[in-house]
């Protein structure tokens, strides 16, 4: 087409178009297959390790059958590998890696020289690493988009022992982050109040357990603490009554309360307030369908199952509960 300068240009019909950038799907274990193909990484002999590895660690969880959704887990541990070891985890160097142990399967290449020229670089790695780490020099730091209740200063992420968690820097107060959390980091910053309100209720109002505090009469709630869920009462910091979460089944021995304890190692237990018979798993409120012994929550490939104690049989949630 020809156009001519300064000549008006006339038009029949003028349309406005709006249109927006769609984000790529996410991947389900068979598109994250297909990706580690595409760049050589992994075998067919591993494929099955790399995905069990990242649903047991909570670095991605299953969102429906299949699809997965990376953690905030996952984001972090992403983003420290990314800035401190970043030719660790580079795509290139794994691929690489994979070729020099496909030759030595081949017999074009020798294993202990392949090894050793690695291990070489990668020993003063580790070493330069340990150091760091242990002297605090390998931090990340995040603000989160989360106000604190009692001040309203952005609480900062922190790593401790038992997992994520929030803390104000004014006040100290503090917030666990589940292990299965949908938050991001994006330069430094954390978005994952929209996460926390839609599914640990922030509000107290919706946290309500429905007892009342024996001390003063408030209402008990459920909170989180950096070293999980708690029940305390409503009217803190006047009132400083708190006691542990119960497990969802009663004690199969007397039918008493069981409470959720945490030993000094960091481990979860479950221990009866009646009878003190204490448990690893959880006690369900359900019964084994072929002896009738309590079933008991048990995680098996980063799924939540019912667990058969005498029978050491699994059952799906789904299928006792009908």
């Amino acid at each position: 087409m020809n156009l001519i300068k300064m000549k008006k240009l006339l038009y029949d019909e003028l349309k406005f178009e709006e249109k927006e950038t769609n984000p790529p799907n996410r991947y389900t274990e068979a598109t994250l297959i297909k990706e580690l193909e595409a760049k050589e990484i992994g075998r067919p002999s591993t494929y099955a390790t790399i995905i069990l590895t990242l649903l047991e660690r909570k670095y991605v969880v299953k969102i429906d059958k299949s699809t997965l959704r990376p953690t905030t887990t996952g984001f972090v541990v992403n983003d420290f590998l990314e800035k401190f070891f970043p030719d660790i985890v580079d795509v290139k160097f794994t691929a690489r890696m994979e070729k020099d142990l496909d030759q030595i399967e081949e017999g074009k290449n020798e294993g202990k020289k392949v090894l050793e020229e690695f291990y070489v670089e990668f020993e003063k790695f580790l070493k330069r690493a340990s150091t760091e780490i242990k002297n605090g020099e390998l931090e990340l730091n995040y603000e989160s988009d989360v106000p604190c209740k009692k001040c309203g200063k952005m609480m900062v992420l922190n790593f401790g022992r038992y997992g994520l968690y929030l803390s104000c820097d004014e006040c100290k107060e503090t917030l666990k982050i589940p292990l299965e959390s949908f938050g991001v980091t994006i330069k430094n910053k954390l978005y994952i109040k929209d996460f926390l309100e839609t599914n640990l209720k922030i509000n107290e109002e919706n946290n309500k357990t429905g007892e009342k505090c024996p001390v003063c009469g408030g209402d008990l709630i459920l909170k989180i603490g950096k070293y999980g869920e708690f029940i305390a009462c409503s009217n803190y910091p006047k009132c400083t009554f708190t006691k542990n979460v119960n497990a969802r089944g009663s004690c199969p021995n007397c039918g008493g309360e069981v409470e959720k304890l945490r030993s000094k190692k960091g481990k979860i237990y479950y221990k009866c307030t009646s009878c003190g018979e204490m448990f690893w798993n959880e006690p369900s409120e359900y019964k084994c369908p072929s002896c009738g012994e309590t079933l008991f929550y048990r995680t098996s490939r980063g799924k939540e199952k019912l667990y058969c104690e005498k029978d050491k049989k699994y059952y799906e949630l789904e299928k006792i509960k009908k």
